[in-house]
């Protein structure tokens, strides 16, 4: 999980569950946002970190861009958490999108997926014009099979080799059978 560790998964965990979305959800928006880096910064804005906030939602949250940049990842998760907090209710109302939404441009939280972005965000983001080109960018993100969710990720999991994990995140379980690969279980 691009280079996790088991204390930074289950903070993701616990993050994702007290704001009541999927792990694999979360996961894949930090990753699209920033790939995980906690020093990551958009060269078109002041956005940084794991969420890429601005400068004036890092004020929003008692701190500041170089001050979240010079924290690791278990304080940037805690600061995920206090930021998608504020969202309450409306954060899951659509997920993924009202989840995805609340991070990138929370104003299209109730926008439909064809809902175009003002001229001013799309040239900050090049490629992402919709609601439904981000919406499909960071659902395309890899989820480790650790965070994948459902009766089969839980049932076969467990019964993989660990060089196995790296596959199943790049393909995702979905693709795996789609492609007719069978996971016997062990007898």
């Amino acid at each position: 999980a691009v280079g996790l560790s088991e204390t930074e998964l289950r903070k993701l965990r616990a993050v994702a569950r007290s704001l009541h979305v999927p792990a694999s959800s979360l996961y894949r928006l930090i990753d699209f946002e920033s790939r995980w880096g906690v020093r990551a910064r958009n060269p078109r804005s002041s956005a940084t970190g794991l969420l890429q906030w601005v400068e004036g939602t890092a004020k929003g949250l008692g701190t500041s861009t170089n001050a979240i940049a010079r924290m690791g990842v278990l304080d940037q998760l805690g600061l995920v958490e206090r930021h998608l907090k504020k969202f309450g209710g409306r954060l899951t109302g659509n997920l993924p999108t009202s989840l995805y939404m609340a991070v990138f441009y929370p104003v299209a939280m109730g926008w439909g997926v064809d809902t175009a972005f003002p001229a001013s965000v799309q040239r900050a983001n090049p490629g992402i014009r919709t609601v439904g080109d981000y919406v499909a960018r960071v659902e395309a993100r890899p989820v480790p099979v650790e965070l994948e969710e459902g009766p089969l990720a839980r049932r076969i999991a467990p019964r993989l080799p660990p060089s196995t994990s790296s596959v199943i995140a790049v393909l995702g379980v979905g693709a795996l059978l789609a492609a007719g690969i069978a996971v016997f279980r062990r007898t």
